[in-house]
């Protein structure tokens, strides 16, 4: 089944995407990893900032690889230039995190979340101190789900209705099963 991804945007300062459950997260990812944040570098790229995350991964859940898996976000800041995309997934040096990754069809084009911030998730400690638990970033995206769609020439268009966001939060355990 081809599936196509379609971002709409309706205002500047905001990012309208469609829906991605976690099936469909998992199912046009390349990998899906959790691990640490060990590294941020960002570099200026055709006059845009492009920044690379560097996650020491502690469990792989789909896809191989090494010990740490690099992924590439637009947006960033390098002295006097920043690129800021509204929905773009934001990283800090240590983070816990999970995260899916995509490769974009450009030949040689490096690892990306998967569904903009929904492919995010932080991995938070309970307040029991025990239980690690699975937190969304979906926070300034709007979340819409397809109603019908249709091919108008070159271009798909597609109708939607407002969804709930990612708003559940689950325990590691649970959300790994």
């Amino acid at each position: 089944m081809l599936f196509r991804s379609t971002m709409l945007a309706f205002t500047a300062h905001a990012t309208t995407l469609l829906k991605l459950d976690l099936e469909g997260l998992t199912s046009r990812s390349e990998q899906v990893v959790r691990g640490h944040v060990v590294g941020i570098e960002p570099r200026l790229e055709r006059g845009r900032v492009m920044t690379y995350v560097t996650i020491r991964v502690a469990e792989r859940y789909k896809g191989e690889g090494e010990d740490e898996v690099t992924l590439a976000r637009v947006g960033g800041r390098l002295g006097d230039v920043a690129t800021h995309v509204a929905g773009s997934t934001s990283f800090s040096p240590g983070e816990h995190v999970l995260v899916f990754l995509e490769r974009p069809a450009a030949k040689g084009a490096p690892l990306v979340v998967t569904g903009m911030r929904q492919g995010k998730f932080s991995v938070q400690m309970g307040p029991d101190d025990r239980t690690l638990f699975v937190v969304p970033n979906v926070h300034g995206v709007r979340l819409v789900e397809p109603t019908s769609q249709r091919e108008e020439g070159a271009a798909t268009l597609v109708e939607a209705d407002p969804s709930d966001a990612h708003t559940s939060t689950w325990s590691l355990e649970a959300f790994s099963s």
